[in-house]
């Protein structure tokens, strides 16, 4: 367990929660869990361009989606975020609702539930 305070302490100097990753059809129907844990600790995302990634960067207006295979397309991307304070805090803000609203347990267990009672007949 890790307070929030300490979170809040470790991640002042980070930028971004950076998910760069090469083409692989590996990635593409996954969603990292590093992602919530970035949107949660209200840091903007920069990852690999892939379908779900790129849905869920766009879908909650918190970051940027490069080509792997340009990583001074990231590295723009860092300095842009450095360069713009305020367009970062609304990335990392949008990110953290996003989580509490879309990607928490309160806002999914309703349709896990009702998954579990079709299984089950």
């Amino acid at each position: 367990y890790v307070s929030d305070r300490m979170v809040e302490a470790l991640k002042e100097p980070w930028t971004a929660g950076l998910s760069i990753f090469p083409y692989s059809e590996h990635y593409y129907e996954k969603e990292l869990t590093k992602f919530f844990e970035y949107m949660a600790a209200g840091l903007p995302l920069i990852v690999s361009d892939f379908p779900n990634w790129r849905a869920i960067v766009e879908s909650s207006e918190c970051g940027f989606v490069v080509d792997p295979a340009r990583l001074g397309d990231a590295v723009d991307r860092i300095n842009w975020l450095q360069a713009n304070p305020a367009t970062h805090l609304a990335m990392g803000v949008n990110g953290r609702e996003a989580v509490e609203t879309r990607y928490s347990w309160a806002s999914q267990q309703q349709n896990l539930l009702e998954f579990y009672g079709r299984l089950a007949g």
